[in-house]
């Protein structure tokens, strides 16, 4: 019986392999890409379509593929096949695998299109493509909408001195892809920046109302720039498809008030902390700056009711005792006390300054004086002596005693002779320029650091009687008295010279008269030998004033001699004083007895060494047993005999 054909099948194809070897693969179908792809979004509006084919194609008879041919093969419609017919203009690349659809006008925006091709081409082996369809959607139509005033041409307002790089405004978009932004070179866009991925648009320059530096013809203080968005498509590379927009954005500066108030004193924070003593009313002076002058209140504070403050900002509180503290609030009776104090500038802008003050405790304990009283009365003054209980400033007042007495310490203060530092001990001071055999009254106080008076001690003595001394000429200079030593020299040799001429002039005299005589005696006539006893007795009676004249000579001579000679009886005393009067001037006077009465003649002034001396010369031609009176600033004249 007869198989069937299938059942002799394998053994047929057995005898293929055998003669033929192992079967042919099927040839592979050429596939075809979209882009965009199926289901694309955000498609750019000028946006082209191709169609990427994995090896080339031609037309099914085997003829070439021409970019005529392809408006017969491809589809371009609006929103799916039975939609409109897009007209484009197709394009196919030399190796005749990429076939370009460029619509004739842009796309519209957020729109579905339909875009086939059947199978209408082959590959070399005749393979036809299977038929294929996609869809995309394009995005929307690429703009500013800006902030919230339309499409294009904005206005916004910022306050003058906005920060540099602070946002402005930003600036909003629709359209495909990614944008970017700019700005371009026109108007004032040199003082804008722009984020380019964000839109935020801000001043390189912080505008000032006051000064506007804008340069539009919209007015002053209006800026504007164009700024230009860019949407990067689908693909980046290629800015073919890329879209853009620009438009005007003009930013108004509004004028702000750029001074309120500031309180400056203390510190010029919200808080401020003063410390005061105690029993002061005083305590600041507030100051502020703002729109015109301000003027100050209070506002507030625990302890408001013992404060006042002045329009011009003087604060004062009640006299506080530290002692006794009132303060109220959160930490009441610690001697601290809270006012607050408002400054209203003339816009009626405010600022307020919280102000703890702090009492002091001061010393209230005055000096007490003691062991008081005046010694070493003399003609001008004497010596002031008191003990201070503590360290401060003493004042006193000397009056004559007739005058009224002054009427409490501060008096004595205010109307004191003198005043200088007190010690927390003895104190020793002297008085003087006072009137001779006066009765004096002296009013003592000391006042402490914290300004606290003793209680005034009152003093009475009387000045002695003046010792008349005859005035003394000032002291000589150096070259006064180097002038009268060479006069005394000058009027010594010339005395001398006087008296040397004086003596050859008797010598002389003497010597002619003799020799006058003794030519009479030779020519007396030999006649009167008889009396030549009686002539030579006579020429010895003549020749006794020559030996006279020859002796007052000689004692002239002598005189002179004596006179050139230093007196044994010149001496250089030393003045030994004691060594309180070291480094002193003293006044030196001569006692001379003329007629009877004792004369003050002035020897000089002298300067005591370290320890109270002084050596004077013998050129001052003091002999010895001379009665010196020695005499120092505020001291008794002291007599000393010349030794």
């Amino acid at each position: 019986m007869l198989r069937s054909f299938r059942s002799y099948a394998p053994i047929i194809l057995a005898l293929a392999v055998l003669a033929w070897g192992t079967p042919m693969a099927a040839a592979a179908v050429p596939t075809a890409t979209f882009a965009p792809a199926t289901g694309a979004v955000n498609i750019a509006l000028n946006a082209n379509i191709t169609i990427t084919f994995s090896e080339a194609v031609r037309k099914i008879n085997d003829t070439a593929l021409f970019a005529d041919d392809l408006e017969d093969l491809v589809t371009l419609k609006v929103t799916n096949a039975a939609g409109a017919a897009v007209d484009f203009q197709p394009f196919i690349n030399a190796g005749k695998t990429i076939i370009t659809i460029n619509p004739v006008a842009n796309l519209n925006p957020s729109q579905a299109y339909y875009v086939a091709i059947g199978a209408t081409v082959e590959n070399a082996t005749d393979e036809a493509i299977a038929p294929t369809a996609i869809t995309f959607t394009t995005g929307p139509l690429t703009e500013i909408t800006g902030t919230s005033d339309g499409l294009e041409d904005f206005s916004v307002t910022a306050n003058e001195n906005v920060a540099i790089g602070a946002t402005v405004t930003t600036v909003t978009t629709q359209g495909a892809g990614t944008p970017s932004f700019s700005l371009s070179a026109t108007l004032d866009f040199a003082k804008f920046s722009i984020d380019a991925a964000t839109g935020a648009l801000s001043f390189t320059e912080s505008p000032n109302f006051e000064i506007p530096t804008d340069t539009s013809a919209s007015g002053f203080n209006t800026y504007r720039t164009n700024v230009r968005v860019r949407y990067d498509s689908n693909t980046p590379a290629d800015a073919t498809d890329d879209t853009q927009e620009v438009a005007v954005i003009q930013v108004t500066i509004a004028n702000v008030d750029e001074f309120n108030p500031a309180i400056t004193s203390n510190g010029g924070l919200a808080t401020a902390a003063i410390t005061i003593n105690e029993g002061a009313t005083e305590v600041t002076t507030v100051t502020a700056t703002g729109d015109g002058t301000p003027v100050f209140s209070l506002n507030g504070g625990a302890d408001v009711a013992l404060f006042a403050v002045t329009g011009a900002g003087a604060l004062t509180v009640t006299a506080r005792d530290f002692e006794t503290p009132q303060d109220l609030g959160a930490t009441a009776g610690n001697n601290t006390y809270v006012v607050v104090v408002r400054a209203t500038d003339a816009d009626n802008e405010t600022v307020d300054q919280t102000l703890t003050i702090s009492i002091a405790d001061v010393d209230e304990v005055a000096p007490t004086l003691s062991a008081s009283g005046i010694s070493g009365a003399t003609s001008s003054g004497g010596t002031l002596t008191f003990t201070s209980s503590e360290v401060g400033t003493y004042y006193y007042l000397i009056q004559n005693s007739a005058g009224a007495d002054p009427a409490d310490a501060a008096a004595v203060e205010a109307g004191a002779t003198a005043s200088a530092a007190a010690l927390a001990a003895a104190n020793t001071i002297p008085i003087g320029g006072l009137t001779a055999s006066t009765n004096y009254e002296v009013f003592v106080i000391v006042k402490d650091g914290a300004n606290n008076r003793s209680a005034v001690v009152t003093l009475n003595f009387a000045t002695l009687t003046a010792v008349v001394v005859a005035p003394q000429p000032p002291p000589k200079t150096p070259e006064q008295i180097a002038a009268e030593i060479a006069e005394r020299k000058a009027a010594e040799e010339r005395y001398a010279a006087e008296v040397a001429a004086a003596a050859r002039a008797a010598a002389e005299k003497v010597v002619a008269e003799e020799k006058a005589r003794a030519d009479a005696a030779i020519k007396l006539n030999v006649e009167l030998a008889e009396a030549k006893i009686t002539a030579v007795a006579q020429t010895k009676n003549q020749l006794a004033p020559l030996k006279s004249a020859n002796a007052s000579l000689n004692k002239a001579l002598a005189d002179l001699d004596a006179l050139l000679k230093p007196s044994p009886d010149v001496v250089a005393p030393r003045i030994d004083l004691a060594e309180r009067f070291a480094g002193k001037r003293i006044t030196i006077q001569r006692e001379v007895i003329r007629n009877g009465k004792t004369t003050l003649v002035n020897v000089g002034t002298f300067l005591l060494d370290s320890r109270g001396n002084v050596v004077l010369s013998k050129s001052l031609k003091i002999t010895r047993g001379t009665k010196l009176r020695v005499s120092a600033p505020g001291e008794s004249v002291t007599r000393i005999t010349a030794k």
